[in-house]
């Protein structure tokens, strides 16, 4: 796999660092999230999301060793990424209500927050500075794919 490869798989797999998300947003925005956000515990070999999940849930790893695959079953992937700390997982598929087209693997026993959409949904429907950081970090990101991908 070329370096670059790896650059791509982060933007189409889409994470969102929390750092980005709640930069210069008042203290209630990352409390809200938190306020939302169940610990579910996953053993090593564990899948967290499988390809063509729904889009139920949003996922941020709080500890451990996780794995992304976008060419799955993970047995046959052609490229990997680790899951970093504190990275929200699922917020374009929960937005869009599409399935995921990856699949994340725990490595050693993992925490992750999860977020139920529903959940999200809410939160974003009553905090008009959260949803328009979320809009303005998700047109990064599109510009981003579309530059990387006009570049291969």
């Amino acid at each position: 796999m070329r370096p670059h490869d790896h650059a791509v798989l982060h933007t189409y797999h889409g994470s969102i660092p929390q750092e980005s998300l709640f930069r210069g947003l008042s203290p209630n925005c990352g409390g809200s999230f938190t306020a939302i956000e169940k610990t579910v515990i996953f053993e090593p070999k564990t899948e967290v999301v499988k390809n063509d999940d729904p889009s139920d849930h949003v996922f941020i790893l709080r500890s451990g060793e996780a794995r992304i695959y976008l060419n799955v079953p993970a047995e046959e992937h052609e490229a990997s990424d680790p899951v970093a700390l504190n990275e929200y997982h699922g917020i374009i598929e929960a937005l869009s209500e599409d399935h995921f087209k990856y699949e994340i693997k725990a490595v050693t026993r993992c925490e992750f927050g999860v977020i139920d959409r529903d959940d999200l949904m809410s939160l974003l429907s009553q905090d008009p500075e959260l949803c328009f950081r979320l809009a303005t970090i998700l047109s990064r990101m599109n510009r981003q794919i579309l530059k990387a991908v006009s570049a291969t």
